[in-house]
Formats: structure tokens, C-alpha cells, sequence
């Protein structure tokens, strides 16, 4: 018979949370996002853009007796890992396990960050001059989230009407 792999599992999630814990201690300072929003113009070109915002359904079994919570829109079963990112891609904000159900825009508005972005609270920087005009710091992220004065999301023009 081969090696038990309970005792495997329960050192590889000691090493994980080891190493993810460094990334808890992030103290949001309007210092801080200068410094990301700084890195973004240098490897970029874009100037108080204080990080990436994305969603990601993570496909597991189906829990028992979870009912339809972890069924996604793409017709699997899934939890919802949602990741803030720096210019380099390093994580500067993870939130682990929403249900699958639900889009990025509900994971999103309900994780701690989310909740202090659109409540104010991250410590953003106030609008700077860029090119003669005040322009807030923002987050880019894509069409799923909400609109806010500190998110940027793609431009959809309008449909035509008949």
C-alpha cells in the first residue's frame, strides 16, 4: 500500500499558508499605491493605475448538498478566486472560495477589498494632474465589474437601435 496522502496535503497547506502570509501584512498607504501606481507608468505607460483586478472560477466536484451554489454560468462547479495584481503581477490582494454562482461583481463587492474600494478606505491617493486634468488612481479591470470613480473598465460603445 502507498505512502497516506492526508499527512502530504496537510504539510504542502502548511508551506502555502507560510508563504502567503507575508502578503497579509500589505498595509494599504497612500504611499504605497504611489509607489504601485509609479511601477505601472514606468513598465507600461499608465499613469495611477494602482493595480489589475480579475476573477477566476477554479473548477472542483461538486459539494454535497450545496444545491446549485457552486454552479456557475459556464455550466460547471466552481469556487471564485478573485486577485488584485501589481505591474509585475504579484499579488497584492487574493480572496479565496466565493461560490461559484456568483459573478466577479458580487464576489468582488462583497471581499474586505472590494467593500473598502467602493467604501473609500484603501487610502488611494487624491486626483493628481495628469496632462493638465485631474485623474483619479484606478484599478483596470474588465466589463464585469462595477463602475466606479476608482475602477476602470473597458469602453462599450453603444448598440445601434433600430
Amino acid at each position: 500500500m502507498g505512502p497516506r496522502i492526508g499527512p502530504i496535503i496537510d504539510e504542502t497547506c502548511k508551506h502555502l499558508i507560510a508563504v502567503l502570509k507575508e502578503n497579509e501584512a500589505k498595509e494599504f498607504t497612500e504611499q504605497f499605491w504611489i509607489q504601485i501606481a509609479n511601477e505601472f507608468n514606468q513598465k507600461w505607460n499608465f499613469p495611477h493605475c494602482a493595480g489589475a483586478i480579475d476573477g477566476k472560477h477554479a473548477a472542483i466536484l461538486r459539494p454535497g448538498k450545496s444545491g446549485s451554489l457552486f454552479y456557475n454560468y459556464k455550466q460547471f462547479f466552481s469556487v471564485v478566486l478573485m486577485a488584485v495584481t501589481d505591474a509585475s503581477y504579484k499579488f497584492l490582494y487574493y480572496d479565496i472560495g466565493g461560490y461559484g454562482s456568483e459573478g466577479d461583481s458580487t464576489v468582488f463587492q462583497n471581499c474586505s477589498f472590494g467593500m473598502s474600494l467602493l467604501e473609500n478606505k484603501l487610502n488611494l491617493p487624491t486626483d493628481k494632474l495628469v496632462n493638465g486634468k485631474p485623474m483619479p488612481f484606478v484599478f483596470v479591470s474588465d466589463d464585469a465589474f462595477p463602475l466606479h470613480k476608482n475602477i476602470m473598465k473597458p469602453f462599450k460603445p453603444p448598440t445601434k437601435q433600430l
